[in-house]
This record gives C-alpha cells, structure tokens and sequence, in this order.
C-alpha cells in the first residue's frame, strides 16, 4: 500500500502594514508554515528584519490567513 503524500495548499494572507493593504498568497502544508513565508516577504519586500515583522503581525490582529484553493492527491 503507497504512502499517502501531504499536499500544500495555496494560502492567501491580508496584511495592514503602514497604513496599506497588502495581499500575498503562499503554497504550504499549513497556517503557521503560510504565514512564516508571508512575514518572510514582507520583511524582504520592505527592508526590514523578519522578527520584527513575525512579532508584529502575531501579536496583533492586522492579518487574516484563509486557505485560497485546498488541494487533494488523486491516486
């Protein structure tokens, strides 16, 4: 009998950040993992460190995360 994969899925984040709006989306098996890529653009997309931007959007409620389209293996 096969192994069953993990499929990620594509996730789409909402972020306030500076007075914009800013939607990113990302494949990943799950929230946290999306939302560890989105806060790694952001910081690369404004010059800024990661761990200022992972501690600001954990700690507030500046960001949504949704699943945008879920996916499943067809064996």
């Amino acid at each position: 009998m096969a192994k069953s994969k993990k499929v990620k899925h594509l996730w789409r984040g909402k972020f306030i950040f500076g007075g914009e709006s800013r939607v990113y989306y990302a494949h990943a098996f799950t929230k946290k993992q999306a939302f560890m890529i989105m806060c790694r653009r952001i910081s690369m997309d404004d010059n800024l460190p990661f761990f200022q931007v992972y501690n600001y959007f954990n700690e507030n409620e500046n960001c949504t995360i949704e699943i945008e389209v879920e996916f499943q293996e067809v064996s």
